[in-house]
């Protein structure tokens, strides 16, 4: 799986230190994907190891937090001999997602957007869009095409992007009310990154403020929601409507 990432990433803020390589990457995951798959890892005797992909310094705690985490494998631990998935249902929102590795919202006044391929052979294409690049076009026409042409992938995607969106909200409102605050990425930050014990975020929390992770995770839970029955019965009730909420798509609530 290492090297697979060709694009150039999306420009990350300066306090975000991307632990591994473009080189090494694999599938990120989210940290409440963990405990999952460990488990599933057990059961099916395989090993399972993750790394701290993006994370950053806590100038309050005096520890680095990791947001997103690496599979640390070059073959995927939880595919058969026959090349079959062995964690079908529990799979990752990565792999869910796949080949759709970022689908967002660019400018909701202008309804652009951009849509990311990654190499899968039989990927589809998705009305007029071209590959990584941005075109006017409404919302709800692209939900409808991407659903129709990729089902329950275009639902992953959804969960992928709401979980994304989900972390910075979270981030930004842990920053404002000084529960963390990430410090510039600099030399001396990265050796204190490589020289302390990393935490996950929702770890973090848990520890210091369990209120919010249990706020966190419900939000968690209501990403995984979004089905094909919910993405059908938005679009159904588009048609009786001029444009649609995107926002809606991904069951995040304002207050989130």
């Amino acid at each position: 799986m290492r090297g697979r990432v060709e694009k150039e990433p999306p420009p990350v803020p300066p306090f975000i230190f991307s632990a591994v390589p473009r080189s090494q990457k694999t599938v990120l995951l989210f940290e409440w994907e963990i405990p999952v798959l460990d488990d599933r890892a057990k059961q099916l005797s395989v090993e399972f190891k993750v790394v701290p992909n993006d994370m950053f310094w806590d100038d309050v705690s005096g520890v680095p937090i990791v947001l997103y985490w690496n599979l640390d494998h070059d073959n995927c631990p939880f595919l058969s001999n026959e090349n079959l998935c062995l964690i079908h249902e529990e799979k990752p929102l990565g792999c869910q997602a796949y080949p759709l590795m970022a689908f967002g919202l660019v400018n909701e006044n202008e309804r652009r957007q951009n849509v990311w391929l990654l190499d899968c052979p039989n990927v589809a294409p998705i009305g007029n869009f071209k590959e990584g690049k941005m075109t006017k076009v409404k919302v709800s026409t692209v939900y409808r095409e991407a659903f129709q042409a990729y089902g329950s992938t275009f639902v992953g995607m959804l969960r992928l992007d709401a979980a994304g969106l989900l972390l910075a909200e979270c981030l930004k409102h842990l920053v404002k009310e000084w529960i963390v605050y990430p410090a510039i990425i600099d030399e001396e930050v990265k050796k204190s990154l490589f020289r302390e014990r990393p935490v996950g975020l929702l770890k973090h929390l848990k520890s210091k403020r369990p209120d919010l992770a249990e706020e966190l995770m419900n939000s968690v839970k209501s990403i995984y929601e979004v089905d094909t029955a919910f993405i059908e019965k938005m679009l159904a009730q588009d048609k009786r409507r001029s444009s649609m909420n995107p926002a809606k798509c991904v069951a995040i609530q304002d207050n989130h």
